[in-house]
């Protein structure tokens, strides 16, 4: 069944293959929230921003396993995305100083209709509950394994949270704000709705630029 579920994913995702797209003229940036935001919101303690990414990821190719629950491990997974028409992605990346505290990675893709954007939401519904239980091999640079928890749907938001060999616990959360479709997945020690609320004031944010 997971094995399967690659097809559907790849049938109703969308994307570049991992290229980079540019953001459009005073966008995206502006959906993402700062490292001052961050702290404000999880509780955090000088939490610290990469520089912004304009590119999809690519699990596929780094060979994470099973090929079905790439898009449960990764925020702007390029499998995820290939057929939604997305036209543009930014990811920020933000860690508390010394590794050991929470990370947060966020991103938004532009898509090609709300209608698509909503379409995404559905098939992660389906597509990171039938991943529940199985050992998620992630290859690549940081490799690692997530065992993953059964999906939460509230207020429109599509939640999975999982036990990460490195970090703990994790949350993964999906929402839409229009064509535009934003993820944050938040690792550490204690996670518990964090990712949610990453994504909900992400969709604020969307929601007023």
């Amino acid at each position: 069944m997971v094995v399967s579920l690659a097809l559907v994913v790849a049938a109703c995702g969308g994307g570049v293959d991992g290229t980079p797209v540019a953001a459009p003229a005073g966008g995206l940036d502006s959906v993402l929230l700062s490292a001052v935001d961050l702290d404000a919101l999880l509780g955090t303690k000088g939490i610290q921003s990469g520089p912004d990414r304009a590119a999809m990821t690519d699990e596929l190719a780094a060979g994470t396993l099973p090929p079905g629950c790439v898009g449960t491990v990764r925020t702007a997974e390029s499998t995820v995305y290939r057929d939604a028409g997305a036209t543009a992605a930014l990811t920020r990346v933000a860690a508390e100083s010394g590794g050991e505290g929470v990370s947060v990675d966020q991103s938004v893709v532009v898509v090609g209709s709300p209608t698509r954007a909503q379409r995404l939401l559905d098939v992660a519904k389906l597509s990171w509950n039938v991943c529940a239980g199985t050992t998620i091999t992630q290859r690549g640079d940081t490799r690692a394994t997530w065992v993953l928890d059964p999906v939460d749907v509230r207020d429109g938001i599509v939640s999975q949270t999982s036990t990460h060999s490195a970090h703990g616990r994790c949350q993964h959360a999906m929402g839409a704000a229009g064509a535009r479709v934003v993820e944050a997945l938040v690792c550490g020690a204690d996670i518990r709705d964090e990712g949610v609320r990453v994504v909900s004031a992400m969709i604020a944010n969307a929601d007023s630029s």
